[in-house]
């Protein structure tokens, strides 16, 4: 990721066509076509630093969260799950319990190419802290792990942390990362929705199928 000196205080969003894509909500599929869809190069500005999101061929920044799954807590390391041969399906959310990102995170729990895909490992990353995770996984039996990124560091790495969102700052842009076993992102996804109606794995599943061959 690279830090610009800019002398702004407003979030800037520039869209530039590139080989990724941008999830469209379940109402616009009908009028766009998966393969058409492309990814924005969102620039997020913090006072008087320019953070760039991380993009397809980059290297995935490595990093090591505390988070819930399967009923305990634990530390997962980016890194482990790579050199293991795994895939990640790395997916920032804003809040647990609002009502897009619950409906988001519970499409993923429910998408069965997700959870029967060998070597595919997905993990949900928010601010939220590990006991919130954990009444959030229970409540909607949320079956893979979810991270807390408390300190927003890992939400800096990847450039997606937007600067007011329902009023608070540094949230978490929902967004969807697919890094390989080199560690190197292969596939960037922004997910634009607002209404819990909206939200459809559709594309993301059929994206990642066909960067995976």
């Amino acid at each position: 990721m690279k830090a610009l000196t800019e002398p702004m205080l407003v979030q800037i969003v520039v869209y530039v066509a590139t080989p990724a894509r941008v999830l469209p909500t379940a109402a616009s599929l009908s009028a766009t076509e998966s393969d058409k869809l492309v990814l924005p190069l969102v620039i997020c500005v913090w006072g008087a630093t320019v953070l760039q999101m991380i993009t397809e061929g980059e290297a995935a920044p490595d990093f090591s969260l505390r988070g819930f799954y399967e009923g305990e807590f634990g530390t997962h390391q980016l890194s482990d799950y790579t050199t293991a041969g795994e895939w990640v399906l790395l997916t920032f959310y804003a809040f647990d319990f609002n009502p897009v990102c619950t409906s988001g995170m519970c499409s993923l729990r429910d998408a069965e190419f997700l959870q029967f895909e060998d070597n595919l490992t997905v993990l949900g990353i928010s601010g939220d802290g590990p006991y919130a995770h954990r009444q959030f996984a229970q409540n909607h039996n949320i079956n893979y792990p979810l991270l807390a990124d408390t300190s927003r560091e890992v939400g800096e790495a990847y450039g997606v942390l937007l600067d007011d969102y329902e009023e608070s700052p540094r949230i978490h842009q929902r967004s969807a990362f697919l890094i390989d076993p080199d560690q190197t992102v292969q596939l960037v996804v922004t997910i634009d929705a607002e209404d819990p109606e909206e939200i459809s794995v559709g594309p993301l599943v059929e994206a990642i199928r066909t960067v995976r061959g």
